[in-house]
């Protein structure tokens, strides 16, 4: 086992753990298993052959975070465990999420809306059961054994469809579109853009900035707009965060109500681009966080003339009955 610092903090700024599980062999080729998962998610740097060669010998990393809402600490608690034991454990159960408790106890509980049949629920639980924090815990803890054996045991297959991911993301400019999405230069909410920008560098997506006016059919952009390439291999995901959210009333209700449409989120002009010339335009790629500076756009009047002006201020006396 390998414990290190992440190199993102919280959202409160603090340190956040990552542990690296596996025997002793695997964990000392931890840093070649990384590099070989990074040639696979950039397909123009390397060859099919080369591919092949690296689907054989890397093998697949399996995620576990540790929670996602503060309150449901299942997950958490099956952390330590998990690790300590990675052997199977009873369980059954048909939730769609995991159920909590109030405590240890084991106690008669009504799930009520989540025992319906739904698309997203197709094999729901009975309106009242029995559970307990164990259950929950030993659910959890069978689930991610499961997954994690599955993986390891399927890593050529998890390794190919991941290499053909990032080489179907690179070919999504010119076999589906758009070609770019553009944030142009002259806008009024510059930080904005900005902060948007970095927010997607961070997520993986590369964003260059034009060195020069594109012009293309319909659209005329400034030198230093952000140009973000749909043909790089974060492309769906630089697609799914800025392009328009559209959802047909007629299908079924969504499980959760979720925007992230980020152009209209932060109030930040977007624009989606299907001319392929927005590619061939000469721009930079960014290589740090954008950082917005200040200017002064017009003179300021001074607020004060004179400094010499007397100061009068009126005294009243108060005088009590």
């Amino acid at each position: 086992m390998r414990v290190f610092s992440a190199p993102e903090r919280s959202e409160e700024g603090k340190e956040q753990i990552l542990v690296a599980v596996g025997d002793e062999a695997l964990l000392a080729k931890l840093d070649r298993y990384k590099e070989i998962t990074a040639k696979l998610a950039d397909p123009r740097r390397i060859t099919e052959a080369d591919a092949q060669k690296l689907i054989g010998e890397g093998k697949a990393f399996y995620w576990a975070s540790g929670s996602i809402h503060s309150p449901e600490t299942g997950s958490t608690t099956i952390a330590k465990p998990t690790r300590r034991k990675m052997r199977p454990h009873l369980s059954t159960g048909r939730f769609y999420e995991t159920f909590g408790n109030g405590g240890a106890d084991t106690m008669e509980r009504t799930v009520n809306q989540q025992a319906q049949r739904d698309w997203f629920r197709p094999n729901p639980p009975l309106a009242r059961v029995k559970w307990s924090l164990r259950n929950n815990i030993n659910m959890q803890q069978s689930g991610i054994l499961l997954a994690m054996n599955f993986v390891a045991n399927n890593k050529d297959r998890f390794l190919q469809n991941f290499y053909l991911k990032s080489k179907r993301a690179v070919a999504k400019a010119r076999n589906e579109g758009p070609a770019a999405y553009v944030i142009p230069a002259d806008q009024s909410r510059l930080v904005e853009a900005a902060d948007m920008v970095n927010l997607l560098r961070l997520m993986g997506v590369e964003v260059h900035t034009a060195n020069k006016e594109i012009n293309i059919k319909d659209h005329k952009f400034p030198a230093g707009s952000y140009v973000v390439r749909m043909d790089q291999p974060y492309s769906r995901m630089a697609d799914m965060m800025m392009d328009t959210q559209y959802y047909n009333v007629n299908d079924p209700r969504p499980y959760d109500d979720t925007g992230w449409t980020l152009g209209a989120l932060r109030n930040v002009k977007t624009v989606r681009v299907t001319d392929m010339v927005v590619l061939e335009a000469p721009a930079n790629l960014l290589a740090s966080d954008v950082r917005v500076r200040g200017r002064l756009v017009s003179p300021i009047r001074p607020l004060v003339t004179s400094l010499t002006t007397t100061l009068r201020i009126p005294l009243r006396r108060c005088v009590s009955d």
